[in-house]
């Protein structure tokens, strides 16, 4: 039941685009990015497989955070992260990210964001300090995969917790529980069927 459910609580539609004053965004690179989720797979024949999460969250003034945009990428590079902004982030939002070079200032300014970089080694503080928000929904999803899931997480079926877990974290403020099933109902109306090919990562 719950993967029959995972595609409504997928966040990736238009309308959800994330927007505010800023957006931190940033990618958890394995190797080529200081600071790294690992995301370990313990039911993998290879101990410690690695997956690559990009993670935006909309930041609130004074304080305190937004909404949440997340997804699987095959590396870091320009080509996977920028299609991501694209996706997740209303245009003309500011869009804070590490000085990695895969965040293009000209193709997202191009795109019609507000590109302000910051390179953490070069701040004298800490990553989590300096772009606080994604730091913290990687943590807590790393605690909630390797704690809740007990790290059993396959490849196949990573993006399904992604989304959930972007579902949960969406509405975590929310005092009307009842409004929570129903947009999970509404959503999944307007979702095609998925078949048990799909749930199993069958052709």
């Amino acid at each position: 039941m719950s993967h029959t459910l995972a595609d409504p609580v997928g966040p990736s539609r238009p309308k959800n685009t994330l927007s505010g004053l800023t957006v931190d965004v940033m990618a958890k690179c394995p190797k080529s990015h200081p600071s790294r989720l690992r995301l370990l797979n313990s039911g993998a024949p290879v101990l410690g497989q690695q997956w690559i999460v990009v993670i935006a969250v909309e930041v609130r003034a004074p304080k305190g955070f937004g909404r949440l945009r997340m997804r699987r990428v095959a590396d870091c590079s320009e080509a996977s992260l920028t299609p991501f902004v694209e996706d997740s982030v209303e245009r003309g939002t500011v869009v804070k990210t590490d000085g990695w070079k895969g965040y293009s200032t000209s193709k997202l300014t191009q795109a019609g964001f507000v590109h302000a970089p910051k390179s953490i080694s070069g701040s004298g503080d800490p990553a989590h300090v300096v772009m606080p928000a994604v730091h913290r929904v990687a943590a807590l999803l790393k605690h909630w995969l390797l704690g809740t899931h007990q790290g059993s997480v396959s490849a196949k079926h990573l993006d399904y917790y992604l989304d959930e877990f972007t579902f949960r974290f969406n509405r975590r403020n929310s005092t009307y529980r009842g409004k929570l099933f129903f947009r999970l109902m509404q959503q999944a109306v307007a979702t095609g069927p998925t078949t048990y090919g799909k749930i199993v990562g069958r052709p």
